[in-house]
């Protein structure tokens, strides 16, 4: 947790450089976007699982557990890298070219759950397996992918002067503006204006 007290006698020139804002913008516009991918992805997979509460959490599941595993292990990996931005870089193409995809992925997912009849035929556990187990096989890449963002652009912006750790804290409270504006703006304008495999393309452009 940043130091309050270091952060408030921090130099305010070094937080207001030109670079720390332009990686928070980024940071903002990735928080945007990974929670419209989220609000896409729970509406699709609702078309296919349903809207019980069940089949809900198994794709939330996987979304939150796709990015902590993500940030787990691409995260001591953005530590060592000489230039952390190029990565960062390099997931955030990674991440828009799988959610791209995941219409097309979604589809033989659909085909399959029906073949095997879904929660009525398989019952409330293996049902719910089945959405998880499904979820994983479209979701879980390029959630991975999103949990080693943040890490990459930390490091990008790490000083030793830093000792609050205040451009970590800036670049968190962005990512996290930028998720709520994201869920706000996916489900109140996106989704009913573009409908959501056009949004979750225009996301990804």
């Amino acid at each position: 947790m940043p130091d309050i007290n270091a952060c408030a006698t921090w130099n305010v020139v070094n937080m207001g450089s030109s670079f720390v804002l332009k990686i928070a913008l980024l940071l903002f516009g990735s928080g945007m976007c990974a929670l419209g991918y989220q609000t896409v992805w729970l509406r699709e997979f609702r078309l296919i699982f349903g809207c019980s509460t069940a089949a809900s959490a198994a794709v939330l599941a996987v979304f939150m557990g796709g990015i902590g595993l993500g940030s787990l292990w691409l995260g001591p990996r953005s530590d060592r890298k000489d230039r952390p931005l190029a990565f960062y870089a390099q997931l955030e193409v990674l991440i828009a070219l799988f959610a791209a995809a995941t219409p097309f992925l979604i589809f033989p997912i659909q085909q399959r759950y029906v073949a095997m009849g879904g929660t009525p035929v398989l019952g409330l556990g293996l049902g719910s397996a089945a959405c998880l187990f499904l979820s994983t096989l479209v979701l879980g890449i390029p959630t991975f992918l999103m949990g080693g963002t943040l890490p990459a652009a930390v490091r990008a912006v790490e000083t030793d002067d830093d000792v609050g750790r205040c451009r970590a804290a800036l670049l968190y409270g962005a990512n996290a503006l930028g998720a709520v504006t994201g869920a706000m703006l996916s489900t109140f304008f996106f989704s009913k204006n573009l409908g959501t495999v056009r949004h979750c393309g225009w996301r990804a452009d």
